[in-house]
């Protein structure tokens, strides 16, 4: 309730008037803070290692009290050898860095200004995955078929690439394979995977395969190949 004054003031005839009825200071008392309030899930964070995510965390709390300023917000990891929060822009963008592969939890707290003791938590999932790595040849990788590994006109030797090429994201590879010279020698892909080496005529040439991952990444193998006459 508001409080009311009793003012003397010299009206015009020079006499003294009271007034009254009028608030004068104090008013009603301001409200009591009610504390932020966390609102739907924050979803998980998923991070390249060495790269980074923002996020605007403001979406998932809320305040009672529908305060003027902005509620403030602070947010750490639990394992800062996986993820760490390097930044916290304009009180509400949380950005994370991914530090090593692997998986920990990032807690982020919204805090009332008007009574800093009052705050609410959300909790998401941090995972922070390698970066995109190239396929590669594994040794001892694809044999060379010469010297006494030759082959003969009208032989056929069958290589299946995934055993000798791979890739370390576990990403499904494209294969493509070709001969220098399909005059002495084919070696064409197949059913997505398998190479087979056909001797068409004497010579030596160069069989090449290239594994490409889905991001683009690639390696690319030589092999050689002798043909020689089968005397029999």
């Amino acid at each position: 309730m508001a409080l009311f004054c009793k003012r003397t003031f010299t009206g015009l005839a020079g006499l003294a008037v009271v007034a009254t009825g009028f608030a004068c200071g104090g008013g009603d008392p301001p409200p009591e803070c009610v504390g932020p309030e966390a609102q739907g899930a924050m979803p998980d964070f998923s991070i390249i290692e060495g790269e980074s995510l923002t996020r605007r965390v403001r979406q998932y709390f809320i305040d009672p009290n529908n305060d003027p300023e902005e509620l403030e917000y602070k947010a750490s990891t639990a394992d800062e050898s996986v993820a760490v929060v390097s930044k916290i822009d304009n009180l509400y963008d949380i950005t994370v860095d991914g530090v090593g592969v692997g998986n920990t939890r990032i807690t982020v707290t919204a805090i009332d200004p008007c009574d800093k003791e009052l705050t609410a938590t959300q909790e998401a999932a941090v995972n922070v995955g390698h970066p995109n790595r190239p396929p590669f040849e594994p040794p001892p990788g694809i044999p060379d078929f010469v010297g006494e590994n030759a082959m003969a006109v009208g032989e056929v030797r069958e290589l299946e690439l995934r055993q000798y090429i791979t890739d370390p994201d576990g990403d499904v590879l494209i294969f493509t394979a070709g001969s220098s010279d399909d005059s002495v020698v084919t070696c064409n892909l197949v059913n997505d995977t398998m190479v087979p080496v056909t001797g068409v005529a004497p010579g030596l040439v160069t069989c090449t395969v290239t594994a490409t991952d889905p991001d683009g990444l690639s390696v690319t193998v030589d092999f050689q190949v002798e043909v020689v006459d089968d005397e029999g």
